[in-house]
């Protein structure tokens, strides 16, 4: 038979081990559970957003509008925006990055300065089998800039359109 001191340095250790190993694990998931969250920039602009343009935050970086038909985006650097299917979608910059702003509604003039997205928009996508037709209304007449067509895309509006867009309408499929 052991020693009662032999057996408590053995129990002490082995319980250090196993409240190292859930300290580690703990850690690891704590940060798994802080990915998903909006980085300290994310959500400075996601208050400036909702301060200027209203709207109710609903997820990290994720404002919705009217109903959630409509929704802005806002990805950390760590992360890109992906435009769902059955949604059309604006982006900030070229090849689908930056800031999103997107739509699942069909009918009628939409303006993107409602949404902070007047003059914004250097790339698209439209998963939708709605058509969009988006206009420049700063010049007189209004200039047709592009126009979306059912599930096609658009890495670059090109410099000709390049953050011109000021509305779109949009056709029913």
């Amino acid at each position: 038979m052991r020693p009662i001191r032999a057996i408590t340095r053995t129990a002490i250790a082995r319980t250090a081990v196993t409240c190292a190993v859930v300290i580690s694990v703990g850690a690891a998931m704590s940060t798994t559970a802080h990915a998903g969250t909006p980085d300290g920039e994310v959500q400075r602009q996601v208050a400036t957003q909702i301060a200027a343009h209203g709207g109710t935050q609903t997820g990290p970086g994720e404002i919705t509008y009217r109903n959630g038909a409509v929704k802005l985006i806002i990805p950390s650097a760590r992360q890109a925006a992906t435009c769902p299917g059955g949604w059309y979608c604006f982006f900030q910059y070229s090849n689908y990055r930056g800031r999103m702003l997107q739509f699942q509604d069909c009918g009628g003039d939409q303006f993107l300065g409602d949404y902070g997205f007047r003059n914004y928009t250097t790339s698209w996508q439209n998963h939708t089998g709605h058509t969009v037709e988006v206009f420049d209304e700063d010049v007189q007449p209004w200039k047709l800039l592009w126009t979306e067509h059912p599930t096609t895309e658009a890495v670059s509006v090109g410099t000709e359109a390049d953050n011109r867009a000021d509305f779109f309408t949009t056709y029913c499929a």
